[in-house]
């Protein structure tokens, strides 16, 4: 199914150079998931086939790995601060997520799960 999904995707949108992706993946939660960081793992060997995004253009944060902090730097340094129009970014995450007092969604990154 994901591989039918990224194959669609790619012959939509061919890649290019600046073509970047980011894959988080947290397991070690206090009440652990099980193969979200193999899944985040698995996308970013997938993302080079099918989609022709480079590996070195691909960041993958799991487990202890996927702070708040790292998961914001990516995001802000990797995905708006290298993205100009045409490019594709490319965002995988599995884990928990939650919903914010003010109703907005959120993902839980690794060092936040006892908040």
């Amino acid at each position: 199914m994901i591989r039918t999904s990224l194959a669609c995707l790619c012959l939509a949108t061919p890649a290019s150079a600046d073509d970047r992706a980011l894959g988080i993946g947290i397991d070690s939660y206090a009440q652990p998931l099980g193969g979200a960081a193999n899944d985040a793992a698995q996308m970013a060997t997938l993302i080079p086939e099918v989609l022709n995004i480079p590996a070195a253009q691909i960041t993958t944060l799991t487990n202890a790995a996927a702070t708040a902090d790292a998961i914001m730097t990516a995001l802000i340094d990797d995905f708006v601060g290298k993205t100009a129009p045409g490019d594709q970014a490319i965002l995988y995450f599995a884990g928990r997520g939650t919903t914010l007092p003010d109703g907005q969604p959120a993902i839980i990154a690794h060092d936040k799960a006892a908040l």
